[in-house]
């Protein structure tokens, strides 16, 4: 939400600028894409900083 709002504020477009028009479109194939994307982008963010959590503290074990 607030992603939105900076981005409507400083007219900057991404994604959220993205998803609030396709929601006042009712464009729920749009929505249902862009939220998959933002899904993916944090799983990844996320597999990322645990192997670097593993690699930076040895203590760390999977």
């Amino acid at each position: 939400r607030s992603a939105v709002l900076t981005e409507t504020t400083f007219e900057w477009k991404g994604l959220g600028f993205m998803l609030s028009q396709y929601l006042k479109a009712r464009d729920f194939v749009a929505v249902q894409g862009i939220v998959i994307l933002i899904a993916i982008i944090v799983a990844v963010v996320n597999f990322i900083v645990d192997v670097i959590a593993a690699l930076v503290d040895p203590r760390v074990r999977y």
